[in-house]
């Protein structure tokens, strides 16, 4: 069961770690009550020189609260088989404390969860594999096979964050993996306990984080309303994904005088091979790879935070695998992936 639920979060990894969404690492009063989208509608337009829009920082306030409802759709797969997910997340934020280090201590509660996903052989359309899951059937929150959503559910997790965004720490997560080993039915060892909680931070907390956040310029927005943010994130096994997205301000509203920006982006990447051990049984060649998407966002500039964003990203890689005798295995995976996050009132 243990193993199962590490290989569920490591599967959520390799879905997420793709995200273009790379908060860098690193003072106005919110209102009393966040913009939303419905809010921006009919709202008046204002010019990028009179909206004076030159940095993004977050500024969060104490006892602020902010529900997100997240929607994910993935198809994604090798040659021979088609994993389709869809899902439907919705957490809270509430900011507890601004640290003087201008640091923020948040928590983040899971509130519900729907997913629906199936595996097809990508040539006959056969089913292989199907599950569904919703937080608000009472017979799934009772079943142990659900123990990777039903423990994250009600939880509250304490998440470090900086003026920029990016995740400093995850707090304890051991309320959910004991939740998540108590199904397990034997013993389970320290060093897997302390690997599920890892994956936790990382592939739950980390994720959905990242993905909220919009990457800030790590400079000064030039006066186009511009900038490119790029990164490489290690994939499991042994691939790279580097990636450049570039942003521009489309147009700023002024909404209960507050500025709303409307942020574009298009993304470019590929797949490079990491460095193998010197004694791998292998070696690993990248013959074609691409990675394309793009992005539409609202983010509040007196806040600093979402109001919402679309993403829409396609990747695609092709390798080969050459063992010591000579032998050759050719591997493929292509991942079309959408998500939308949207600040609730």
């Amino acid at each position: 069961m243990v193993r199962r639920i590490l290989l569920a979060l490591t599967i959520a990894v390799s879905m997420w770690a793709c995200s273009t969404d790379d908060a860098p690492k690193d003072d106005a009063e919110s209102g009393s009550a966040e913009i939303t989208v419905a809010d921006t509608a009919d709202a008046k337009t204002i010019s990028f020189i009179e909206a004076k829009v030159d940095s993004f920082v977050l500024r969060y306030t104490p006892g602020q609260e902010l529900q997100y409802r997240v929607r994910q759709f993935s198809e994604a797969g090798p040659d021979s088989a088609v994993a389709t997910t869809n899902s439907s997340h919705v957490y809270t934020k509430k900011v507890r404390a601004v640290r003087s280090d201008g640091s923020f201590e948040i928590t983040m509660r899971f509130d519900s969860v729907k997913v629906d996903a199936v595996v097809r052989n990508r040539n006959t359309g056969a089913v292989l594999l199907q599950q569904s899951y919703s937080s608000s059937d009472s017979t799934h929150r009772s079943n142990d096979k659900f123990v990777q959503f039903n423990a994250l559910l009600g939880e509250e997790i304490s998440v470090f964050v900086s003026p920029r965004g990016a995740i400093l720490q995850v707090g304890d997560v051991t309320p959910i993996v004991k939740k998540m080993i108590a199904t397990a039915k034997q013993e389970v060892s320290p060093q897997m306990s302390e690997q599920l909680a890892e994956q936790l931070k990382t592939a739950i907390y980390g994720s959905f984080h990242g993905q909220e956040i919009i990457p800030y310029p790590i400079g000064k927005i030039d006066s186009t309303g511009s900038w490119s943010n790029s990164m490489t994130t290690p994939l499991p096994e042994f691939f790279n994904v580097s990636t450049v997205a570039s942003y521009h301000i489309a147009n700023v509203k002024e909404v209960k005088n507050r500025r709303i920006a409307s942020i574009d982006a298009t993304i470019k990447g590929a797949f490079t091979v990491r460095p193998l051990p010197k004694d791998a049984p292998f070696s690993v060649k990248v013959n074609s790879s691409s990675i394309s998407g793009s992005s539409r966002s609202l983010l509040d500039v007196e806040g600093g935070y979402t109001i919402s964003k679309k993403n829409t990203i396609t990747m695609n890689v092709s390798a080969t695998i050459v063992s010591p005798k000579g032998e050759r295995r050719s591997v493929s995976q292509s991942q079309v992936s959408r998500y939308e996050i949207e600040l609730l009132p």
